[in-house]
């Protein structure tokens, strides 16, 4: 189910016209409580995860994505019968489409059947092993309260405590992060405390790093970067920041950074590792795709290939599958790989 093969537009359109003759027959007074800009949302999400699905090898992807969108729908005023009404239209869609292999209805089908006994919410970061707990539940409703002086205080409070900015960001940042995004997929915070949370952090952290020394353009260097299309770029950043707390350079891309100019940058330079941080687990292929072009340039050296993020963390089967040397699950053990390898030479 490769992007060439398969038109996702298409048949998020194919689905509209089925959804809209169904309900107008059916369910008038439901259809009318949508948007149909939410309902091709939704539907192209779901193709792309099961596109993600299908290229991996890992119906998880899938299935935990659609609970989350059934999730949800059933926190809103519409039946929750819709979005299963929705699915299986789509699956009848898919069924049309010669170029979908079995493997993709067999997934809707499974989804269809199981969703009901699926939903349910994650647990809290915070509980995970190492986490300070309290240092990031404070951080985390001085956050959500909008107080950035606040939160200043308890970040400087947990450097106190944690004795480094690395262990700042392996128990309280990153914790404090992934649980910003499961209370938003859970619908207890709102996008705007979300993008508050996270630039706020930004904000923060670069006010906490030490002033930059010059760098020669010989020296290797570590480059860190978001694929095309990924804008969640803090843990990537982290790594960054975390790697020239270590005394080594590093260059941040940031998010959604193109293939064009990549080899340059990474020949001029002399990038001997390279990070590659995927938190939506639908821009996985994009990272596979990147790692290709990558070691197919024509490069002097080519560097290793380090990947990460929550969608690495929520599926770690999937990282050899991309093409990566290695996958590392936070800024801490990044770190740890990439002194290894700078004092290798």
């Amino acid at each position: 189910m490769s992007q060439q093969q398969i038109n996702i537009e298409k048949l998020v359109e194919d689905a509209m016209n089925k959804i809209r003759a169904f309900f107008s027959a059916r369910h008038l007074d439901t259809y009318n409580l949508l948007d149909e800009t939410s309902i091709k949302k939704g539907l192209r999400f779901t193709l792309l995860f099961l596109k993600e699905s299908i290229i991996f090898d890992s119906p998880a992807i899938f299935y935990d994505n659609v609970a989350w969108f059934y999730q949800s729908q059933s926190r809103s005023a519409v039946p929750e019968t819709f979005f299963l009404d929705a699915l299986s239209t789509l699956k009848e869609v898919l069924e049309e489409d010669q170029n979908v292999p079995e493997k993709a209805i067999a997934m809707m089908d499974h989804a269809i059947t199981s969703l009901p006994s699926k939903v349910m919410e994650q647990d809290s970061f915070f509980d995970h092993f190492g986490v300070k707990k309290e240092l990031c539940q404070s951080y985390l409703d001085s956050l959500l309260k909008f107080q950035e002086l606040e939160a200043r205080s308890v970040l400087n409070q947990a450097l106190e405590q944690l004795g480094g900015l690395s262990e700042v960001y392996r128990k309280v940042i990153q914790p404090v992060q992934y649980e910003v995004g499961r209370l938003w997929q859970a619908g207890h915070v709102s996008v705007t405390q979300e993008h508050y949370c996270t630039e706020v952090t930004r904000k923060l952290l670069s006010g906490l790093m030490n002033p930059l020394q010059p760098v020669s353009t010989e020296s290797p260097k570590f480059l860190g970067l978001c694929v095309e299309g990924e804008l969640h770029s803090m843990g990537i950043q982290m790594v960054c920041d975390a790697i020239i707390l270590g005394g080594y350079p590093a260059i941040f891309l940031g998010g959604n950074a193109p293939f064009t100019g990549l080899p340059e940058l990474i020949r001029n330079e002399n990038v001997i590792l390279l990070g590659i941080s995927v938190s939506i687990p639908y821009h996985l292929h994009e990272a596979s795709e990147l790692i290709q072009k990558v070691k197919s340039a024509s490069l002097k050296r080519t560097p290793k290939i380090m990947v990460g993020g929550l969608a690495f963390n929520r599926y770690p089967d999937v990282w050899k599958k991309v093409g990566a040397d290695i996958y590392l699950p936070d800024a801490a053990s990044a770190f740890e790989y990439a002194q290894k390898l700078f004092d290798q030479g």
